[in-house]
């Protein structure tokens, strides 16, 4: 069988970079390569075949899609050989010809799924999305495939995401999942170690292990280092505690501090969660943090690269040396390569101590069928099989690439797993997160903190807007109960 990548985009100049950085999550510290063996699998229930199909996987030009998801050779990096050999394992396998289209943007894919559905149309066996754009769209339009259907997809398995999974579960369906073949793209908190050293700082990596590491023990930090250049103005010129761009960084902090957006009634329903004391609470400390003398906030652009963005003065990123802190993506490593900074890496400070551990969310996107699947078998077969033969895709990104190859100090690599290991999902994010009374309380910098006045802010949109996110909700759940 021919493996291969069909894009309407530069891949092999993506894959090209791929053999320069790496890509995402590993928990597992075994990388044993037997598991790459299909014939290990049989075990499970899942005997070698011969479909003599295809397996076609849809993902848009977005985040981790374009750089750590495909290869169509092994070369001769350890991520693009991963990935190549857990491909070639699952077509072995199954005897399936597996190809890739990465076209278009986050908001195309509901509409190649609706035209998919309303033609019945079988092009796509496996579509990946965004973590946000267009979910709840794709669910009350009945455009998708239930997971529970999938005689051979077993969400108990080590494999699944269990509870990313239970999250995202809508009336008792799983539409759509999250499995080890899904690497995770949270943020992170950045730290100048040679700025940490100038000024005799605490061992932040201490801070974290003794479960000190606060937004409170953040500020105090940073306070001791903000500095003016000595032309008496304060602009991207200056040394400041913390610099962050404008965007979604921001909202981090809400799964940071122990916040939810939603939870579930003893029906199992969504109902809104946000209007809690500790969001108040949440809200009070992120006003002093990002609009406290000591921090700068630079506009991100949005549709220019990482690259374009650092050659930009005026994104004080952590490359510029004029930041103790800087939040970043995680799957952006790969920029700070050659970056002449002493750096190490950081989860986000808890909201107070009596936290249990540190949390976050992941931005990376989520796994979808088309309701119109042709032999659910071999798809659920292919699926669990992508799944399973991750191990070693997962050891490369997590291990190998970030945690050897774009950390500079084991330190960085024991935070990473603490990023990692306390990833969780909430449900609000996926299906209201871009919704326009949900936007509000979710893009806490945009819409509370940035425009000024945070808590009396948030206070007023609890009061004007709490009403239509609570009838957005209560309209999905009708909706999913029918």
């Amino acid at each position: 069988m021919k493996k291969r990548i069909i894009s309407l985009v530069l891949l092999g100049s993506m894959l090209a970079s791929l053999a320069a950085c790496g890509g995402e999550e590993d928990k597992s510290n075994n990388n044993d390569n037997t598991q790459g063996s299909s014939e290990a699998y049989d075990a499970t229930g899942i005997e070698k075949t011969d479909y003599d199909l295809p397996f076609k996987i849809l993902a848009p030009e977005w985040g981790m899609y374009e750089r750590y998801f495909f290869a169509d050779d092994p070369g001769t990096d350890v991520m693009k050989k991963a990935l190549y050999e857990r491909e070639l394992a699952v077509e072995e396998h199954l005897g399936i010809d597996m190809s890739y289209v990465i076209k278009g943007t986050i908001e195309n894919i509901p509409t190649e799924m609706q035209q998919m559905v309303m033609t019945g149309d079988d092009t796509y066996q496996l579509v990946l999305t965004h973590c946000i754009r267009g979910l709840s769209q794709m669910v009350v339009e009945d455009l998708l495939y239930d997971f529970n259907d999938f005689e051979y997809v077993d969400m108990t398995k080590e494999w699944w995401n269990e509870a990313g999974n239970a999250a995202l579960e809508v009336g008792g369906h799983r539409y759509l999942t999250v499995s080890d073949y899904m690497l995770a793209d949270p943020n992170a908190i950045l730290v100048n170690l040679d700025i940490l050293d100038e000024y005799n700082l605490e061992d932040p990596y201490q801070l974290v292990r003794d479960g000190n590491w606060t937004i409170d023990k953040m500020m105090e930090m940073m306070s001791a280092v903000t500095t003016d250049n000595g032309d008496g103005k304060w602009d991207h010129n200056d040394v400041y505690g913390l610099t962050t761009a404008d965007d979604w960084f921001t909202n981090s902090f809400i799964f940071s501090s122990g916040v939810n957006l939603v939870s579930r009634n003893t029906d199992g329903e969504f109902v809104f969660a946000f209007d809690s004391e500790r969001a108040y609470t949440m809200v009070e400390k992120l006003d002093q943090l990002l609009m406290g003398s000591d921090t700068y906030v630079y506009p991100i652009q949005l549709g220019k690269s990482g690259e374009e963005h650092m050659a930009d003065d005026t994104y004080v990123d952590l490359s510029k040396g004029r930041s103790l802190f800087n939040i970043a993506s995680v799957q952006q490593l790969y920029l700070y390569r050659d970056v002449d900074i002493n750096f190490g890496i950081l989860p986000y400070p808890k909201l107070d101590e009596t936290q249990d551990g540190y949390t976050t969310n992941d931005w990376s996107g989520l796994m979808c069928v088309p309701k119109t699947v042709g032999n659910a078998d071999m798809v659920g077969k292919a699926i669990e099989l992508l799944a399973y033969f991750s191990e070693d895709v997962r050891y490369s990104y997590y291990e190998i690439m970030l945690g050897e190859k774009l950390t500079r100090d084991p330190e960085s690599k024991e935070m990473l797993d603490i990023i990692f290991d306390g990833i969780v999902f909430d449900p609000g994010v996926a299906y209201f997160g871009l919704n326009d009374s949900m936007r509000k309380f979710f893009y806490l910098g945009e819409n509370v903190i940035f425009p000024g006045k945070g808590s009396k802010r948030f206070a007023s949109h609890i009061a004007t807007s709490k009403p239509a996110v609570e009838a957005t909700i209560e309209e999905f759940n009708l909706e999913i109960a029918e």
